[in-house]
C-alpha cells in the first residue's frame, strides 16, 4: 500500500458518514467541521497562476511551485450560513503574524464549493489575545468559487485601499456567511499542503462564538501586498 492509500485509510478512520444534507460521496468529522472528499477524477481544469513573487507575499501557506497541487484540494474545514438546509453554522479563522510591516492589498483563499449561494465573506480581524477573532479590521466577499474536490482555483479578493499591518502582531483571516449575501453558502476551507509536519491552530465559530482548536492543519490561504 503506498503512502497515499495509508493516508487515506487513516483520514477515513476518523471521519464518519455526513449527517448534514450535502452532496455525495463527502464524509465528515463526528463534528461536522472537518469534511472530506475523494479528488474527482478529469476535474484537473484549472491551474494556480503564479503571479505572486516572494517579495510581495505577506504571509502566505499555499505553494504556487505546485500547479497541481498548491494546496489539498480534497479535505479541509466545513463553512456554512444558517440559511443551509439544517440551519448549522460553522465559520473558520485562523491567525498570522507578519514578520515585517506592510500593507495587505489582495487576499487569496483556497475555498471551495459544495451548495447554496457561490459566495462567502471574508475579513480581516484584529487579535484578542489567545481567545480568537476580535474586531473586523477589513470585510470583503468573494464569489464563483469552484467545486469542493476539484483542483487548483483560488478564490481572492481586492483589500482597497489596503489594509496597514504591523510586523510581530497577531492577525485573523475569517471565512464566514453573511445573512444577506450568502447566509446559504455550503463549502470547505480546503487545507494547506506547505506544512505536513508543524501543525498549528485555528478557530471555528458555530453560533456561540469563537472555539480555538489546537494542534491541526491549517486552512490555506495568502495575503500580499
Amino acid at each position: 500500500m503506498n503512502c497515499a492509500s495509508l493516508l487515506t485509510a487513516a483520514l477515513l478512520a476518523s471521519f464518519a458518514t455526513a449527517a448534514i444534507a450535502a452532496p455525495p460521496n463527502l464524509v465528515f468529522s463526528q463534528d461536522k467541521r472537518m469534511v472530506m472528499s475523494f479528488p474527482r477524477a478529469g476535474t484537473m481544469a484549472h491551474s494556480l497562476p503564479i503571479t505572486t513573487r516572494a517579495t510581495n507575499i505577506i504571509y502566505g501557506n499555499l505553494t504556487p511551485l505546485y500547479p497541481k497541487g498548491p494546496y489539498v484540494s480534497y479535505t479541509g474545514y466545513t463553512i456554512a450560513g444558517p440559511g443551509y438546509i439544517e440551519g448549522e453554522q460553522f465559520w473558520v479563522g485562523t491567525p498570522f503574524t507578519p514578520t515585517a510591516a506592510a500593507t495587505a492589498k489582495t487576499i487569496k483563499l483556497a475555498v471551495s464549493y459544495n451548495g447554496g449561494t457561490n459566495a462567502f465573506a471574508i475579513s480581516i480581524n484584529a487579535d484578542t489575545g489567545g481567545t480568537g477573532p476580535g474586531a473586523a479590521l477589513w470585510t470583503g466577499t468573494a464569489a464563483n468559487v469552484e467545486d469542493f474536490a476539484t483542483c487548483c482555483a483560488i478564490a481572492s479578493a481586492t483589500i482597497a485601499p489596503g489594509l496597514k499591518l504591523k510586523a510581530g502582531i497577531t492577525y485573523w483571516v475569517v471565512v464566514f456567511t453573511d445573512p444577506t449575501t450568502s447566509n446559504d453558502f455550503y463549502g470547505v476551507w480546503d487545507g494547506s499542503s506547505k506544512d505536513q509536519l508543524d501543525l498549528g491552530s485555528f478557530a471555528t465559530n458555530t453560533g456561540s462564538g469563537w472555539s480555538i482548536i489546537p494542534t491541526n492543519d491549517i486552512p490555506a490561504f495568502e495575503i500580499d501586498k
